[in-house]
């Protein structure tokens, strides 16, 4: 397909502009002329359009450079549908990264309170630990392992036995 240009890609508006895409996206041509003909653009059903703009704000086209081209279209209508449609799927994109970042933040906190508790736990039952114990118990990212790794704090009849279980 690379060998073949542009204008020669054959089919239904949508099927030419998936086409061009798929060209497109390797040679990092995604914005441009071949990709925003007008024309064509004109011609696919706003579905189309909205896919288009996610497959090239997926490729991780700046979103700068993306409104830039959209400015650039010299048909009213065309231009404000595809404004509208990029400017919702930016918004859906904060509101995504937003929501990914808050469970982030939740799950790290939990990570943080179950190592604290472990290393608590420890300095109740046995005193002092090494700081091998402590760096080991803080690589550990998994909160099943850090509950049995808890348990195993309260049971261990030594520190010795308890680094066995890390």
């Amino acid at each position: 397909m690379v060998r073949i240009p542009y204008a020669e890609l054959a089919g239904t508006p949508e099927g030419i502009l998936t086409l061009r895409a798929l060209k497109a996206e390797p040679v990092d041509e995604l914005l441009g002329d071949a990709l925003w003909d007008e024309s064509l653009l004109f011609s696919i059903s706003e579905d189309a359009l909205e896919r288009l703009l996610r497959y090239i704000l997926n490729a991780e086209q700046q979103i700068p450079k993306l409104r830039e081209r959209i400015r650039k279209i010299h048909t009213q209508p065309l231009k404000h549908k595809a404004m509208t449609l990029a400017d919702q799927l930016r918004e859906e994109g904060k509101l995504e990264g937003k929501i990914e970042g808050k469970q982030e933040g939740i799950n790290e906190g939990q990570l943080r309170a179950f190592r604290t508790s472990v290393l608590r736990a420890l300095e109740i039952r046995h005193g002092a630990y090494p700081d091998g114990v402590r760096e080991a118990i803080d690589a550990v990212e998994d909160p099943k392992q850090l509950e049995n790794l808890l348990e195993s704090a309260f049971r261990s009849d030594s520190i010795e036995a308890f680094a066995q279980n890390l």
